[in-house]
């Protein structure tokens, strides 16, 4: 699975976003990101762009997390910026 195409007028915002409200991880060593192929895609579109989830992570470190519900058909994370706690835009499956 690829990412092929953003929408997005703040590209770096985006897939930022994307990586850090994703559990998997990129490996350098490998080239490759680890995880469920859906997240997996979106953190390895992030490294392709610069931003790999270890950098990201330790930038921006997940503080909370409200897991999938089948109700509300999604997940939230909170990560800490240098400006404070902010809530990341929910994650679908």
């Amino acid at each position: 699975m690829t990412v092929v195409r953003h929408f997005s007028e703040d590209q770096a915002r985006l897939v930022c976003g994307m990586a850090l409200c994703s559990d998997a991880k990129w490996d350098a060593t490998q080239s490759v990101a680890i995880g469920e192929p859906t997240e997996a895609a979106l953190v390895a579109d992030a490294a392709k762009l610069g931003f790999t989830s270890e950098d990201l992570d330790e930038a921006n470190p997940r503080v909370g997390e409200a897991p999938f519900d089948s109700g509300r058909k999604m997940m939230s994370v909170v990560n800490l910026s240098p400006d404070g706690e902010y809530v990341q835009t929910p994650r679908r499956p």
